[in-house]
């Protein structure tokens, strides 16, 4: 997802009625989820690398 696609749902998100958003909650949930699905893609390729076919 680009930068400029984040910012948009980040202002998105800051403007729902009720509910009100810290920016900077926000960007550190987008960037957790980013570090965790990289760490998941690391640990599925060395899953994959480590099987050696029968």
């Amino acid at each position: 997802m680009s930068e400029k696609t984040i910012n948009k749902l980040i202002d998105m998100y800051c403007q729902l009625g009720d509910i009100l958003f810290d920016r900077k909650i926000l960007r550190g949930f987008l960037d957790l989820d980013k570090i965790l699905i990289q760490q998941e893609s690391k640990v599925m390729d060395k899953t994959e690398k480590s099987k050696t076919p029968v």
